[in-house]
């Protein structure tokens, strides 16, 4: 008789749900100094990628070393990058729910910050509320002050 291990589902954010790894002790991602689970997304049964899928696709479009050298930063953009991926993923399958997701896209960058990337929440108030690719340039550019002239 053969037994199924049930895979933990995880509510993320509505519809979207975390499905942790068969062999979660050792299936994990490092993400700066830590590591988190290599948890599944998934919508409507379908998957939408792993954790280290995403990191790894959405890491790609920070071209600034400053921004990876500061990792409350660097975790706050990489929420933001993560909700765009998973927007643009679901929008392929179903438009009205990406454009749903995307009204209410703070919500989904804050879970991801908080439940995945186990973020800072005093920081996330600082910076989190933003989501416009020119709002992250202002605040990023106000955050690093003198330092941006180095550039």
């Amino acid at each position: 008789m053969e037994s199924k291990i049930k895979m933990k589902e995880i509510p993320l954010y509505d519809q979207i749900f975390l499905i942790e790894p068969k062999d979660y002790a050792n299936n994990k991602v490092k993400f700066i100094d830590k590591e988190i689970p290599n948890y599944k997304l998934y919508y409507k049964g379908r998957s939408i990628g792993t954790i280290k899928e995403m990191l790894i696709n959405v890491d790609k479009k920070i071209r600034v070393d400053e921004i990876k050298e500061d990792k409350i930063l660097y975790t706050l953009i990489i929420a933001h990058l993560i909700a765009q991926y998973i927007i643009k993923r679901i929008k392929n399958r179903d438009w009205e729910y990406a454009n749903y997701l995307k009204q209410r896209r703070e919500l989904l960058i804050e879970v991801i910050y908080r439940d995945i990337l186990k973020g800072s929440t005093e920081k996330f108030r600082y910076f989190g509320k933003l989501w416009t690719h020119n709002e992250i340039l202002g605040a990023f550019i106000e955050y690093m002050g003198d330092k941006i002239l180095d550039f």
